[in-house]
């Protein structure tokens, strides 16, 4: 628990209320033997300390209230060495305790007779009424602890706010912005600065925000341009209501970053297999010519094209991304599809047809004939080649697409 100290101007304040009511003087110790209230009338010279030896200093040290009726009659006053610059009638000591602990003392001391009559003729009004204000002084020290424990929970909240990769603004009940994070700060920038306060739908136009405010209607992922310094920013807002019971206490708004959200896709659609190009098939002169030269520009800083089918391209943008010693480098490469289908083993071994080839046949009549790579078109047209032309065109796309579907 905090201690006395940390509350010293609302224990003064209770001091010098307390001696404006009864017309008495008042002084005010923690367990510490530290003066923490005072109102400076019984004691000619400043009291700096309290001693163990003094009235209140026996209090602090066995928790029990104790009633004088003058100096004569405490032995503590006895054989004080300062007594002569005391000006104390009678005095009531009280404890002020927290938990069965003694935190600290409160000493109502009468300075003249009459004040003298009043405090012995009253003490147990008095005794229960110094009570109570040894109960408000625990309070306040109670509210103080929460205080603090409110303000450490709402610096984390505060940090974990501007850790996180979203924009917040928090909303009250009214509609008005009551707190921003530093990512929304940043996605705002200075030509909405010191929005706090302001309302909500005028920085934020958006139907679905003010159906959030009006009637705690909550909404995920929408669009939304916001204007800033520099234009317009783009990104996804979502919504949340804060409820107190039934009662609407607010709204919570949260932004992404469009190209934050393409960045996460990308990451997501993207391949994490390790390859190397050694597991490229293929041995071909014109594949070996074409793994050596996509090495030796993956350690350049030029924009590359790729053009090969998805599976193909992936597998050499991945390899020249590793190889050039940066993996989120944006690169492609430009390789010629008919390398590769040279160079294709399967295609070499006959396991995939050759692609069908066209012929410009001679003669009046000319049409259009499809032999594959190893025919050749010397001699006379035979009879399937005077087949109608939109016939003969009907074959060759046919003959064309089946030889890319085994090559896939």
């Amino acid at each position: 628990m905090d201690e006395l100290i940390e509350i010293r101007d609302s224990v003064q304040k209770i001091s010098e209320a307390i001696a404006s009511v009864l017309n008495m003087d008042v002084i005010i110790s923690d367990a510490q033997f530290r003066k923490i209230g005072d109102t400076k009338k019984h004691f000619n010279l400043e009291v700096k300390y309290i001693k163990d030896s003094y009235v209140i200093g026996k209090v602090l040290q066995t928790g029990k209230v104790r009633v004088i009726s003058g100096k004569e009659d405490s032995e503590n006053c006895i054989v004080c060495a300062e007594k002569g610059e005391c000006n104390l009638q009678a005095m009531i000591c009280v404890p002020i305790r927290y938990s069965d602990s003694v935190i600290g003392a409160i000493g109502l001391i009468a300075i003249n007779a009459q004040a003298r009559t009043v405090l012995l003729e009253n003490q147990a009004n008095l005794v229960g009424y110094i009570e109570r204000m040894a109960d408000l002084i625990v309070s306040k020290l109670l509210e103080k602890e929460a205080t603090d424990k409110l303000t450490v929970a709402r610096n984390q909240l505060v940090s974990i706010m501007n850790s996180i990769d979203e924009g917040i603004a928090a909303v009250d009940e009214n509609g008005r912005i009551i707190y921003l994070n530093s990512i929304l700060q940043d996605i705002l920038g200075p030509k909405v600065a010191g929005p706090i306060g302001e309302n909500a739908l005028d920085i934020f136009p958006d139907r679905y925000v003010a159906d959030l405010i009006q009637s705690g209607t909550p909404f995920s992922n929408i669009e939304l341009r916001i204007k800033n310094a520099s234009g317009d920013a783009h990104a996804l807002i979502s919504g949340r209501p804060v409820s107190l019971g039934e009662k609407n206490a607010g709204s919570i708004l949260a932004f992404k970053k469009m190209e934050d959200v393409y960045e996460v896709i990308n990451n997501l659609t993207s391949s994490n297999r390790t390859t190397s190009f050694d597991e490229i098939v293929g041995d071909s002169r014109e594949i070996v010519q074409l793994k050596e030269k996509a090495m030796k520009v993956a350690g350049g800083g030029s924009n590359i094209l790729i053009t090969e089918p998805p599976r193909r391209k992936a597998l050499y943008r991945d390899q020249l991304r590793r190889h050039a010693g940066d993996p989120h480098r944006e690169r492609t490469v430009r390789i010629r599809r008919r390398i590769l289908h040279r160079g294709c083993p399967r295609r070499q071994a006959g396991e995939i047809p050759a692609r069908p080839r066209r012929h410009r046949l001679p003669g009046r009549d000319r049409r259009y004939a499809t032999t594959s790579a190893a025919e050749t078109s010397a001699g006379p047209p035979g009879e399937d080649h005077r087949k109608d032309r939109r016939t003969q065109e009907r074959d060759r796309r046919r003959a064309h697409d089946r030889g890319d579907e085994q090559e896939s």
